[in-house]
């Protein structure tokens, strides 16, 4: 009320700095007035009602927690609760007082009169409007009809009940809606349905730290997995849930954990165990009051005494709660207490009264059976009277909704017109000059904001096309450096060659020169030819390596043109037969083994002349003195008989990839023949290595095995060799193991004239 009576002052001081006419002012001064007086009767009425709001409201907590601890000392706080909201007037309470009463009447298995007291607090709730207080006595009827077996009315309640705590956002609402539903799909039978809802609610109730609610949702956890048969996880749950309602002192929560940890026990045969639980759970079940629990514990007892065959303890156990069922007409646990009653005194030989006792037993069994119906019939009285009083309690409710909303339209409609009119007044004064104000302030804004806009459009365009053209440039940056890197390790390697390989033989040219003309008139003409040869063969050396590197940079630049023709076969022989004499010089047999018919391959002559001559003398050059070197010729069906056979298995092989194949260029002149022709050299050598085998291709390759005979090597023939074989679009590659030779293949294809 302070609040609307400074707003009223600062109202008032604003209409007196405004410009505004007589008239105006005394509206507004009236407007003022009879809101403040709005403001006064608004808080005399409000600290009329709270003193006893308090009084009722402590009642019904009090009896709230003592529900679960005292339930007749509950019920007589909420009937107090009860008398003194009803003489104040006051519904939220008698709501409230209502449910409690009707919730510690189920726990005592009045359940009629428990549904009487939870409608009557479902009306009370939907005539406050209170959509909370709604949802939890949904949620209380339901549980009744739950107690009573009507499995689907109660279902129907919980559901609708957790459809306002959604609507609310309320989750300790929606969790003890989910928890009801999963009790209900258990006795229902539909266990995985329960155990999903029962995880749900759990998840909540932890999140909110909601202790007892955590308790429950264990304990109905264990009691799924205690349905489902999975006895060790259902144990595990009710140990926890047994551990929260100790820590919270919640009595009834202790003693339902005790007897549902003697189950588990019973069912896993440890009847010790489960009476232990049992005999714990007596004293609390007498502390609440709950004599169709001590019944139900002790039959439990008798029952674990009749399995371990002790006879005279199962009938002590179950004279107990024969009489305590008796005391309050249970007429289930008698039922039990009679069958255990007849084991035992049969199992101590007692026929008479084994026979006396099993005919009670069969007397009740029929008797529940016959009241079961009747209570089947008088249910469906009981709905249709409860049906009847429902419509009669909605139809006062209507009239009572019809009435308080005539009257709330009222308040409503004044309450808005003094608004408005209020507001109009103040609109009117203050609005055209606000308006013009933010109309160029906006204008401003707008303008700036605009140009803004567009400067960092501008500059984002920019930067985007900047960065577009360094990344470019960079990329561009990138390859010319890998490019250059190449070309200058390829120098050099070029530069390492022309030092040392081409040092050696020019300086054997120019001693040899000298000696010739510094002995000239001395030696004879054999020591002159000598010299000359040594001149000859070291410039011949120089010429290779030229030759070579002029090849390879040939080759790079795609400047070798290949004339692809008919090649007869019989040119490997020729070549073959003018190193012959090379071989004879280092002792080393050359064997030719010619093909077994006339070959023809499609390649250019002088390059398939410089690829044997490359492969052959290689093999001279690093074959030891008095071995053999074989030269093969064959088709690929000859090829392929020698593969079946064993030969050349490839175990340390430098092969082309599986995928490659022989790509023939055409020729119009030319007919071409499926299949190739191979050419085998092969050593008897030192073999190569596995490293080795991975790089002898490639250029300036030094390899591990060194010339037999003092020859020079230049590394770049393999190259050489590799580069024109493909360009005449055949393969070549290496088979070897170390220390067992080496053998080179060349694959061409085979055509014909």
């Amino acid at each position: 009320m302070i609040v609307l009576v400074d707003l009223s002052f600062q109202v008032a001081n604003l209409s007196g700095r405004l410009m505004m006419t007589k008239f105006t002012k005394g509206l507004v001064q009236l407007v003022l007035l009879l809101v403040f007086g709005i403001c006064i009767c608004a808080n005399m009425l409000s600290a009329q009602t709270n003193g006893t709001v308090e009084s009722a409201s402590a009642l019904n907590q009090r009896a709230e927690r003592l529900s679960t601890i005292s339930p007749e000392v509950a019920l007589r706080s909420a009937r107090a609760a009860l008398e003194k909201a009803g003489q104040e007037k006051n519904i939220r309470e008698q709501a409230q007082a209502n449910a409690i009463i009707g919730a510690v009447l189920r726990f005592q298995d009045q359940y009629d009169s428990a549904l009487v007291y939870q409608k009557l607090a479902l009306a009370l709730f939907r005539d406050i409007r209170d959509t909370l207080g709604i949802a939890g006595a949904l949620v209380n009827i339901g549980g009744v009809y739950q107690s009573r077996g009507d499995y689907a009315s109660a279902m129907e309640h919980y559901f609708q009940a957790l459809i306002l705590y959604e609507l609310r956002g309320d989750k300790r609402g929606i969790a003890k809606s989910r928890a009801s539903i999963g009790v209900a799909y258990t006795l229902k039978g539909e266990l995985p349905a329960a155990l999903e809802a029962q995880r749900q609610a759990l998840t909540l109730r932890t999140t909110l730290h909601d202790e007892q609610g955590i308790a429950h949702s264990l304990r109905n956890i264990g009691h799924v997995q205690e349905k489902m048969h999975n006895l060790d996880s259902a144990l595990w749950f009710y140990e926890q849930a047994l551990k929260r309602f100790e820590r919270i002192g919640d009595m009834q929560g202790v003693a339902l954990s005790l007897g549902s940890l003697g189950n588990v026990f019973d069912q896993r045969g440890e009847n010790n165990n489960a009476r232990e639980f049992y005999i714990k759970a007596i004293p609390l079940h007498e502390q609440l009051g709950d004599k169709r629990g001590l019944a139900v514990v002790h039959n439990n007892i008798a029952a674990g005494f009749l399995r371990q065959n002790d006879a005279r303890q199962a009938l002590r156990f179950a004279e107990r709660a024969l009489r305590i069922a008796e005391e309050i007409g249970a007429w289930a646990e008698q039922r039990d207490a009679n069958k255990h009653l007849a084991d035992a005194y049969t199992a101590l030989g007692n026929e008479t009264l084994a026979f006396a006792a099993f005919r009670n037993y069969v007397t009740l069994k029929d008797s529940i059976q016959n009241i079961q119906n009747s209570q089947r019939i008088s249910d469906l009285q009981t709905r249709y009277d409860i049906a009847e009083k429902d419509r009669a309690l909605a139809a006062a409710e209507h009239a009572r909704n019809v009435e308080q909303m005539n009257a709330r339209n009222v308040r409503l409609t004044l309450v808005i017109a003094i608004v408005v009119f209020a507001i109009i007044i103040g609109l009117l004064v203050n609005g055209y000059r606000i308006k013009r104000h933010s109309e160029r302030t906006l204008r401003r804004q707008n303008e700036e904001i605009l140009y803004q806009q567009k400067l960092l459009q501008e500059q984002a365009e920019e930067i985007a096309f900047t960065n577009k053209e360094l990344l470019a440039t960079n990329s561009l940056l990138e390859e010319k450096n890998e490019l250059l890197s190449t070309l200058n390790t390829e120098k050099n390697e070029f530069l390492g060659i022309a030092a040392h390989d081409l040092k050696n033989p020019l300086a054997n040219i120019l001693l040899t020169v000298q000696l010739m003309e510094e002995y000239k008139p001395q030696e004879g003409a054999e020591k002159f030819v000598e010299w000359i040869q040594s001149v000859t063969r070291s410039a011949e050396y120089m010429l290779n390596i030229i030759r070579n590197l002029l090849d390879v940079n040939k080759i790079e630049a795609g400047k070798v043109e290949m004339h692809l023709e008919p090649i007869d076969v019989a040119l490997v022989e020729l070549i073959a037969d003018a190193y012959a004499f090379r071989a004879e010089e280092k002792g080393i047999r050359l064997v030719i083994e010619p093909p077994k018919q006339r070959f023809f391959v499609l390649a250019d002559h002088s390059a398939l002349q410089q690829v044997l001559e490359n492969l052959i003398s290689n093999a001279i050059k690093f074959s030891p003195h008095g071995k053999s070197i074989y030269v093969k010729i064959l088709s690929s069906e000859d090829a392929s008989s020698s593969l079946a056979n064993g030969h050349l298995s490839g175990d340390n092989a430098h092969k082309p990839n599986a995928d490659d194949t022989h790509t023939h260029k055409t020729n119009d002149q030319l007919q071409m023949i499926n299949g190739y022709v191979r050419l085998e050299i092969a050593d008897e050598g030192p073999g190569i290595s596995e490293e080795d085998m991975k790089k002898m291709f490639g250029k300036f390759a030094r390899l591990s095995a060194r010339p037999t005979g003092g020859e020079h090597s230049t590394g770049l023939g393999l190259s050489i060799v590799k580069k024109m074989v493909e360009a005449m679009n055949g393969r070549v590659w290496c088979e070897s193991e170390l220390g067992k030779g080496a053998t080179f293949v060349v694959e061409l294809p085979r055509t014909k004239l």
